[in-house]
């Protein structure tokens, strides 16, 4: 019976111990709480930005769909013999390096439609 004086003591100081031991937890798991949200906004980020690209990528597609259906094109696939190398003249493009793909399909639009 002498060694429950011992438990009172232990008692006493194992309340401060868990108290501690309880905050630190707490504080982790917060940090890794915190982390798990930034991971979240970067790949929420990175989404949006593959998002504007696809955006740009179909505007150029819908661009040349444009021009392959223009009606002089279409004339040119109708008239053209099978196997045949009739073609229109390709503009040379030299001179539009420093335009944007918007404006070279543009300019070879209204090439095709004159």
């Amino acid at each position: 019976m002498d060694w429950i004086w011992v438990l009172i003591p232990l008692t006493a100081l194992s309340i401060p111990i868990i108290a501690i031991l309880s905050k630190v937890l707490e504080n982790y798991l917060k940090a890794q709480a915190q982390q798990n949200t930034s991971l979240s906004e970067d790949a929420l980020a990175e989404m949006m930005m593959l998002r504007d690209k696809l955006a740009e990528q179909e505007e150029r597609i819908a661009n040349l769909e444009a021009v392959v259906t223009a009606q002089p094109w279409q004339k040119q696939q109708t008239n053209a013999l099978p196997n045949s190398e009739q073609r229109y003249a390709f503009p040379d493009l030299e001179g539009y390096k420093d335009m944007s793909n918007d404006e070279k399909t543009a300019i070879l639009a209204k090439k095709l439609q004159s």
